[in-house]
């Protein structure tokens, strides 16, 4: 995908690819749809080559289709499970450079979409759960960060923020201490979920959902 690999560094010079990519990161903070691929095209930019250039423009291209798109915001009541919930996913070795997963997360007040991140894990999965889980924790502290922010504005929250993920090991391991030769491993920092889905002062902080 290099420029100096593909010989094509040269001609690479000529095109705007820096530019490119720094106006249309302006568009992540209002579509999370393109947030992934952004990133993706952003790895490159010391040393794009045409694969790069070519993806960028079929970026704009759907941009442009779908400048209808965006964020909405609508008035909504408080319901029985909170105001807020949490969605989370990753891609098992998403990363062809690292072999790292890609994760990324959703979190909504209410109807409306208030949070949402897309990137590569900074420790490498050796499974599947272990990046769902992985994903869960930083989910996790999005949503510890935006309860507190919103009993700040006057909205305390007063049951459990409910998590979807869409792996049942991973849900496992949130309700359970134990410890196998395949979670052995896995550092204290990502067990920040567990403790948040744990009692504390009487009434847990999340609550994980399929």
């Amino acid at each position: 995908m290099c420029g100096s690999k593909t010989g094509t560094a040269d001609k690479m010079k000529s095109l705007p690819y820096k530019e490119l990519i720094g106006c249309i990161l302006y568009c992540c903070l209002t579509r999370p749809d393109i947030c992934a691929i952004i990133s993706e095209l952003a790895k490159y930019t010391a040393d794009p080559g045409m694969p790069m250039w070519r993806a960028g423009l079929h970026l704009l291209k759907y941009l442009h289709s779908t400048s209808s798109m965006g964020l909405v915001f609508n008035p909504s009541s408080p319901t029985s499970q909170g105001d807020f919930r949490g969605f989370s996913d990753s891609g098992f070795n998403g990363s062809k450079d690292t072999v790292r997963s890609r994760c990324g997360h959703l979190v909504y007040f209410r109807s409306c979409l208030v949070g949402f991140k897309s990137l590569i894990q900074r420790a490498t999965a050796l499974s599947s759960c272990e990046a769902e889980y992985m994903a869960a924790t930083q989910l996790t502290k999005d949503v510890v960060f935006f309860r507190m922010f919103a009993s700040e504005l006057g909205f305390p929250q007063k049951v459990p923020t409910q998590l979807a993920i869409d792996n049942k090991a991973a849900i496992a391991m949130t309700q359970s201490r134990m410890m196998t030769c395949r979670t052995r491993h896995m550092r204290r920092r990502e067990h920040y979920v567990r403790e948040q889905a744990a009692e504390q002062s009487g009434a847990p902080v999340v609550r994980v959902l399929p």
